[in-house]
Formats: structure tokens, sequence, C-alpha cells
């Protein structure tokens, strides 16, 4: 699954999971725009451990205004934060129906 955050900032989002089992939203934890593959992992682990028993596994790829991946030394074009994000033990069904990303603050 990958998570998309165009214009990232120093402001602060949530996650909301919508778990395919029960149909209940979940809120994770908040974690800055700009935030490191760490630090979302740390904001979503409350649900993946909940549903699977494990933490899951976040990377994160920097891209330009085009879609093109950059470094993350360069600061300038980034445009895009991808996270991508696995879940490390075999599941039977899909991890979760849908996200929602909300700004918590600006």
């Amino acid at each position: 699954m990958e998570i998309h955050i165009a214009s990232p900032d120093e402001g602060l989002l949530a996650l909301m999971f919508l778990n395919p089992s029960n149909t209940e939203w979940v809120k994770s934890g908040t974690i800055k725009a700009n935030g490191t593959a760490d630090e979302m992992k740390n904001a979503i682990k409350g649900y993946y451990n909940g549903k699977f028993g494990v933490d899951p596994l976040v990377t994160l790829t920097y891209c330009d205004s085009s879609g093109a991946p950059v470094e993350e030394s360069d600061t300038e074009n980034i445009y895009k934060r991808i996270y991508t994000v696995k879940v490390p033990t075999a599941i039977e069904s899909a991890s979760v129906e849908q996200i929602m990303v909300v700004a918590v603050s600006t």
C-alpha cells in the first residue's frame, strides 16, 4: 500500500483506516506531513499491531513535481513523499479498506 503526501510541510496529520473486517474507522497517531519513514511507522503501528500482531514495514520515496524520484538531500525539489507500507506476515485479506489523510494542524 502507498500513502502519497503532496507538498509536505511542518503541519501535523493523522490517518484514518477503514478496517475491512468490521467497517470501523481507526485513527493513527499524529505525524508531521514531512515526517520520516520511522515516524510514519510509529504513527500507524497501533493499527497493524492490533489487527495483525506485527509492526508494519515502512519505506519512503521522495519525488519531484513530475513524479521522478529525488534524493532526500534535494529538499528544494521534493514535492511529494510516498510512504510504502507492508505487513511483514502472510495475511488472508486486505489490511485496510480505505485510508483518509486528516489535517490535525497546518
